[in-house]
């Protein structure tokens, strides 16, 4: 089943999943999953035990599970893109703005080949994703700074496939992690989760060829 995730949404943005399962992600609690069973100012989630919860909906991120036939027209709010791991969740629409301020390296993608198989991939999509448009890294606090992968593991596995050496990259610093992380590690709510894979944090692991090279090729 696909879900989608709605970031402080409106009543009428949750609507469409009244009566299917959803999980609250505070920020001050831990996560609530369970049926929708009430909308007004809050959200109201009935676990199968029978326990109810409120949350707030300006306050909240909610994980929704779509079911057949809702969502014939999606809220705005669903077309943010997201990336969920191990327990962290990254708002890439918004490293994404951020990453087209930045410069754009080459780098080698053999160090995060061995994550591909903890990734859900859509199959039909690899072959037709644009190599030449940049993976997003991000240097992991939590996991001494071990570099991820938080947009384009499509773009990845096609690159392993293929056995292309190198691809473009951008890479945000620590804080523009933090700032487009919502939640895992030391954001509020959740534990630390284990520690992400190394991937090489140095900055060789960035230029596969020694000396850092930039493109301006940025075609989506």
């Amino acid at each position: 089943m696909e879900h989608a995730y709605l970031e402080y949404p409106t009543a009428q943005d949750l609507l469409p999943f009244m009566g299917l399962r959803v999980v609250a992600l505070p920020a001050d609690r831990p996560p609530w999953g369970g049926t929708l069973i009430g909308i007004s100012d809050k959200a109201h989630i009935r676990k199968e035990s029978g326990q109810i919860a409120e949350f707030s909906l300006g306050e909240t991120v909610f994980k929704c599970f779509r079911g057949e036939g809702c969502l014939t027209t999606p809220s705005p709010v669903l077309e943010r893109e997201y990336f969920e791991f191990l327990g962290f969740l990254w708002d890439i629409t918004k490293a994404q703005e951020i990453a087209g301020t930045l410069p754009v390296r080459r780098v080698d993608p053999q160090p995060w080949f061995q994550l591909l198989g903890a990734i859900g991939l859509n199959e039909t999509h690899i072959s037709h994703v644009d190599l030449r448009r940049p993976l997003i890294l991000a240097p992991i606090r939590e996991a001494g700074g071990a570099v991820l992968i938080i947009d384009g593991w499509h773009r990845l596995a096609r690159a392993q496939r293929e056995g292309v050496a190198d691809v473009p990259a951008v890479l945000l610093d620590e804080e523009q992690e933090f700032e487009v992380r919502i939640l895992g590690g030391r954001k509020p709510g959740r534990a630390v989760p284990p520690s992400v894979p190394q991937t090489h944090a140095s900055t060789d692991s960035y230029d596969a060829h020694g000396s850092e090279r930039r493109t301006s090729d940025r075609k989506k």
